[in-house]
Order: C-alpha cells, then sequence, then structure tokens
C-alpha cells in the first residue's frame, strides 16, 4: 500500500490498539465499540490519502461491524433466539486485525487477514452461523 509513513504508522498503531484491547472488555458492546475504531481509523486516512487498498479495508472491516451490530441487535431485542455469537468471535477478530496490522506494517498483501476479518462478519449471519455450525466456518 503506498501511504505515508505518518498514515501507515497510525493504521497500524490503531489496529493494533484495538486487537489488544478487544480481549479486555468483557461486555459484548463494548467489544464491538472498540472494534469500531478499526474502520474509523482507516477512513480518517482516506480522508487524507486516497489508497484503493484502503477503501476494500475500510469496506471489510465496516462490513463487519455492521454484521455483528446487526446479530447483537437482533439478539439484545428478542428478535432472534436461534442464532447467537460464538464466544471466541472477538477473539478471531482481534488475532485476525495484528495480523492485518503486521501485514501493513511490513507491506505484505491483506487479503488473507482481510477474508478472515470478513468471516467473523459472516460468521454471525443466518448462513454462516450455519456453516459454522456444520464445522465448516472455522473461528
Amino acid at each position: 500500500m503506498k501511504l505515508s509513513f505518518d498514515s501507515n504508522k497510525a493504521i497500524v498503531e490503531e489496529l493494533r490498539y484495538v486487537a489488544n484491547r478487544i480481549p479486555k472488555e468483557a461486555d459484548i458492546q463494548k467489544k464491538l465499540f472498540v472494534y469500531s475504531g478499526a474502520h474509523a481509523v482507516v477512513n480518517r486516512i482516506l480522508n487524507i490519502e486516497f489508497e484503493a487498498d484502503l477503501i476494500l479495508m475500510h469496506t471489510v472491516l465496516q462490513s463487519t461491524y455492521i454484521q455483528i451490530n446487526s446479530r447483537l441487535n437482533s439478539i439484545m431485542t428478542g428478535a432472534e433466539r436461534a442464532i447467537t455469537i460464538d464466544p471466541s468471535l472477538f477473539d478471531f477478530l482481534a488475532r485476525s486485525l495484528q495480523d492485518l496490522a503486521d501485514a501493513i506494517s511490513e507491506d505484505k498483501d491483506m487479503a488473507t487477514q482481510l477474508a478472515k476479518i470478513a468471516i467473523a462478519g459472516y460468521a454471525t449471519t443466518g448462513n454462516g452461523y450455519y456453516l459454522h455450525q456444520k464445522g465448516i466456518l472455522k473461528l
């Protein structure tokens, strides 16, 4: 990714902060709130430097946030009782964010890490939950 040193550093530091903070939060809503910092930092950098890879990263991070938030809201309002959020989801997400930060820091391809993050979001959809229950989708 072709970003300035400062922008690259800001993204890496924020992703690492989020990855380290998620496991420390006991409440799932707080974990999700902390996770929102991942797409927020990418959005801030996009306003300063345009880079196509940032759009991809933002799209994956934001859509994952939206998917998890939607499922969490459905569960909390009682609208959803069949589909739950796997307790390991946020640990998987934190590890994936750390791996993404490492890939960015080392100027490596981010596709594998972004795919893992997308999997975390998909696990909270109806079909993703079904695939996780079957053992096909692994966190």
